[in-house]
C-alpha cells in the first residue's frame, strides 16, 4: 500500500475552515483507511424502504439486495433521520443486507418510505 500524502497538494479548506476533499487526498484517506481496518472496497446502493408500523419499543426488517456484500462486512446505514427510530443494518447472507428499524419511543410510529443510502465495507 502506498501512504505517501499527495504533499505536492495542500489540503484546501472552506470559509467555515472544514476540509475540502480533493480526489488525491480523498485516494489517500481512504488508503490508509482501508489498510488499518483490512477493508478492501466499499460499495454504495441507494434503496428505497417502506417500513411498515413499528410498535413502541420493538422494531421491524426489510431486506434488500447489496451485490458483492458478504456476511461479516460492515454496513453504514444513511437517511432521512425518524423521530424516536434508528436505522441499522447488517449483512444477512451473501448479496443481501437487512435494515433494521428500532422504534425506541413509547408509541408506535409509522416511518415514512424513504431512499437509503447503505454503504459496504467489505472485508
Amino acid at each position: 500500500m502506498q501512504n505517501d500524502p499527495p504533499i505536492a497538494e495542500t489540503l484546501p479548506v472552506n470559509a467555515g475552515k472544514a476540509a475540502v476533499w480533493t480526489p488525491g487526498w480523498a485516494n489517500w484517506f481512504f488508503s490508509v483507511l482501508r489498510g488499518l481496518t483490512g477493508w478492501r472496497a466499499s460499495i454504495t446502493v441507494q434503496a428505497t424502504l417502506d417500513f411498515p408500523l413499528i410498535s413502541a419499543q420493538s422494531q421491524a426488517t426489510l431486506d434488500t439486495p447489496m451485490e458483492g456484500a458478504n456476511p461479516g462486512d460492515g454496513i453504514q446505514v444513511t437517511t432521512a433521520q425518524v423521530a424516536g427510530v434508528a436505522f441499522s443494518a447488517f449483512v444477512v447472507s451473501a448479496g443481501t443486507v437487512r435494515v433494521v428499524a428500532a422504534n425506541y419511543s413509547a408509541a408506535g410510529v409509522n416511518p415514512p418510505a424513504q431512499s437509503f443510502t447503505l454503504i459496504g465495507l467489505l472485508q
